[in-house]
């Protein structure tokens, strides 16, 4: 919308001068707030009426850090706060600013073991936001992190954006890790003391991903040696099965699925070797139920069956770019679009 990116352009604009908070362009536009987001504009206007005429580097968001809640999809959110935390997401950054997203209520995949938060955590999906956020390091946002007068007297929210977060450990981690592990050697450390700490951060999305492999797997080699139902309904189920697991196991999925194995994980690793066998097990299935179809007489011959298991996993492995849990289309809705669009094109005239 137009106001949002009015409301962009005033934070940055303030954040570049030595601006009153009474008399800033974000007090302004934060007043002529659009209905979807006014009880989260009042709260940083609370923030803004309480600083009066101190300057913009004075001002505390403490009705921010201790009233917002994060509202779910298809509700949006809308964060405007004054951060201060040198060394944190945002290093050396002190300034105000604003995010516009959208939200879902964070979950671990269903054979994670059962946690309770001891606060509201959600995942986030940025929609517009200011420079210092989209700049900067952090890819989460609490109480703590915002400038404040007075102590947390309670959690009132928790956010992870995954986007930020998946694009920081593509651009900043892997390719630290692989110049490690070209380098370490010449540095005269030991490979196990420079992955001692990034290592240790790999592990819950290697347990993630190898979950969610190791269920699709089992499903698929059942698929195959299921003589009940046609070769078709078997890979209409196989595509319901592998998107909902996307969904369920969002974003581990989806941060595997964005690169290829040998840029996520030391290609000479156990797991990654474990990785590259289970995902051929799993091809191999695919491709054995393509095949069924074809021999039977239930899909077209003239396609040659690695080409249409390869549009398959195109079309399934693309909703990363744009899928997100609680989003407008729901895993089912899509897996059963898909099915049509494979099963109708594989169809034998």
């Amino acid at each position: 919308m137009a106001w949002t990116r009015q409301l962009i352009d005033a934070v940055n604009a303030d954040n570049e001068t030595d601006c009153r908070c009474d008399t800033s362009a974000t007090r302004r536009i934060l007043n002529a707030h659009p209905p979807q987001v006014a009880h989260r504009a009042a709260l940083a206007l609370a923030d803004f009426a309480r600083a009066g005429h101190a300057p913009l580097t004075s001002l505390r968001s403490d009705t921010v850090a201790q009233q917002f809640a994060t509202s779910a999809t298809p509700a949006v959110n809308l964060l405007v706060a004054r951060m201060t935390v040198p060394g944190g997401p945002w290093p050396g950054h002190f300034g105000l600013e604003a995010v516009l997203f959208t939200a879902f209520e964070a979950r671990m995949p269903p054979w994670f073991p059962s946690i309770t938060m001891p606060f509201p955590l959600h995942f986030g999906t940025v929609l517009a936001a200011t420079d210092g956020f989209l700049k900067g390091q952090g890819g989460v946002m609490f109480p703590e992190l915002l400038s404040r007068a007075w102590p947390i007297d309670k959690q009132a929210f928790g956010l992870v954006f995954i986007d930020k977060l998946t694009s920081l450990y593509l651009q900043r981690v892997v390719p630290v890790r692989e110049a490690v592990n070209l380098h370490a050697g010449d540095l005269g450390l030991d490979r196990a003391t420079v992955y001692y700490y990034v290592g240790s951060k790999e592990e819950l999305f290697r347990e993630a991903v190898q979950g969610l492999l190791d269920v699709n797997i089992v499903e698929a080699e059942r698929l195959v040696h299921d003589k009940s139902i046609l070769p078709r309904e078997k890979l209409r189920h196989l595509i319901e099965i592998l998107m909902l697991s996307y969904e369920e196991n969002y974003p581990y999925a989806y941060v595997y699925i964005q690169q290829d194995m040998h840029k996520v994980a030391d290609k000479g690793s156990p797991w990654a070797a474990s990785m590259a066998k289970q995902t051929h097990r799993f091809e191999k299935a695919v491709l054995a139920l393509i095949n069924e179809g074809v021999q039977s007489g239930d899909l077209r011959a003239d396609v040659v069956p690695e080409l249409a298991a390869n549009a398959l996993y195109g079309m399934l492995n693309w909703t990363h770019r744009w899928h997100r849990p609680g989003g407008r289309h729901g895993a089912r809705q899509i897996a059963d679009a898909f099915a049509k669009v494979f099963l109708r094109g594989m169809a034998r005239n």
